[in-house]
């Protein structure tokens, strides 16, 4: 089944709507390539390469299956697909649009000029503007000398792909440094690296790894910098609500632009925009190694090496003094699954709790690629249909009931392709008076 709500990529997707993994170029005549490669019985270059697409399509997965953007996506396609027909289906599209524009906004947002290649830049900058259809949002400008190359907007996408691409490329240098080929293939995957967070092809999985490869490429080593990356956005899309408000209060007097930095702040207040919180971790964190203390710095900097997971949370609470409690993260995930119904016309609520109660967890302070084989995944599939194992089991009938059902998700697709593809938001100039009732003076 073909989707239109799906990650990008060639070799592989994940369909938002169904949840099923699907890799492209292999059909039932590599079932048995696939076995070896995952029982361990291949373990040469073109293995680690295959593992590799798998790992950041099942990051893709895990992002779905047990965060809290993931569940909170989820549900609002559960209850707009529950409500069609009823009168309230049209403002439960427009809830789960919210979601749904954060990921698409990329493609209609992003600007260049002819004729130059974001190879070509020298200076990163960014700024904010209201846009039309999806709000207040960040724009991350690209300029060579004064000259502007392109603009590209700061999307839920680029932290789902900067994500997955960290996990996918964790996943191919500790492979290829166990594999029996691998010397050569390491230092060709640390170029192609280099190359892809400079594609003008690819700024929707590179925006996010640019900008941390340009803070701290003196601080991290290669796998270093990929653990934070996937750290990093693991907690931007787990953060609970009540958290998001404390991070959002604490941001909104640091924007020049104080009108719409209090329009995407209160945006982020309802949960909405995650992607800044990774942006602007990534500054804070930079800007605070720039001006504390010796002794603070290698305090700081040893646990973003050593424990990013860990630094992240130590970041917040002890230097910024915002508290990060993972019983609020976890309890408004329960919550979220708590309310998809048990009954109704998608299985979603049983499949992705299958996956969260046996990963959720473990993921919550752990990157997907260093803990592959204690993880528990659904069966892929490949192109043809066929599907396969590719670790620790799920058991379930989830892939063959989006088979047997798929008018049910190509009428998912027919609601969101009839529809404009935009964001509600308040009004321009509201979050001010807003933050200003809750007590801030700004």
């Amino acid at each position: 089944m073909t989707s239109i709500l799906k990650t990008p990529g060639e070799a592989g997707n994940l369909s938002f709507i169904s949840g099923v993994v699907k890799i492209n170029g292999y059909a039932l005549r590599d079932y048995q390539y696939f076995c070896d490669v995952f029982s361990g019985k291949i373990v040469d270059s073109s293995a680690v390469k295959l593992k590799s697409i798998v790992v950041h399509e099942l990051t893709h997965l895990m992002d779905l299956a047990t965060t809290n953007w993931g569940v909170e996506y989820t549900l609002r396609k559960v209850n707009m697909y529950e409500s069609r027909g009823l009168e309230d289906f049209r403002s439960k599209f427009e809830v789960f649009m919210l979601n749904q524009s954060e990921i698409v906004s990329h493609n209609y947002v992003s600007s260049r000029v002819a004729g130059r290649s974001v190879k070509d830049y020298t200076t990163l900058k960014h700024g904010l503007t209201n846009h039309e259809d999806y709000g207040p949002i960040i724009v991350i400008i690209y300029y060579c000398g004064s000259e502007e190359i392109c603009r590209v907007p700061l999307s839920m996408l680029s932290l789902l792909e900067a994500h997955a691409t960290a996990e996918e490329y964790l996943a191919k240098s500790t492979g290829f440094g166990n594999s029996e080929d691998g010397f050569i293939s390491l230092r060709l995957m640390k170029t192609e690296y280099s190359e892809l967070i400079n594609d003008d092809s690819s700024l929707e999985y590179s925006l996010l790894l640019n900008i941390v490869n340009t803070h701290f490429k003196e601080l991290f080593e290669f796998e270093e910098e990929l653990r934070f990356i996937s750290a990093l956005s693991r907690f931007s899309l787990d953060v609970s609500g009540f958290s998001l408000s404390g991070i959002s209060k604490y941001y909104v007097k640091r924007f020049q632009n104080r009108e719409v930095g209090a329009d995407l702040c209160m945006d982020m207040c309802r949960g909405m925009s995650r992607q800044v919180i990774f942006f602007l971790t990534t500054l804070h964190i930079y800007e605070y190694l720039d001006v504390c203390s010796d002794v603070e710095s290698n305090i700081l900097k040893n646990l973003l090496k050593s424990e990013p997971f860990k630094a992240i949370v130590y970041f917040y609470e002890v230097i910024l003094g915002i508290s990060q409690d993972q019983g609020l993260n976890d309890y408004e995930f329960s919550l979220g699954l708590k309310f998809m119904p048990d009954h109704g016309a998608l299985p979603d609520k049983k499949f992705f709790t299958s996956i969260a109660n046996k990963n959720r967890v473990i993921l919550n302070d752990n990157c997907l690629s260093d803990i592959y084989d204690e993880l528990h995944y659904p069966r892929i599939t490949l192109e043809d249909g066929t599907e396969v194992e590719v670790g620790r089991v799920i058991e379930g009938e989830h892939n063959q009931f989006v088979v047997d059902n798929k008018y049910i998700y190509t009428e998912i697709e027919k609601i969101y392709m009839s529809s404009r593809h935009v964001k509600f938001y308040p009004v321009p100039g509201t979050g001010l008076e807003f933050f200003k009732k809750n007590g801030l003076s700004l």
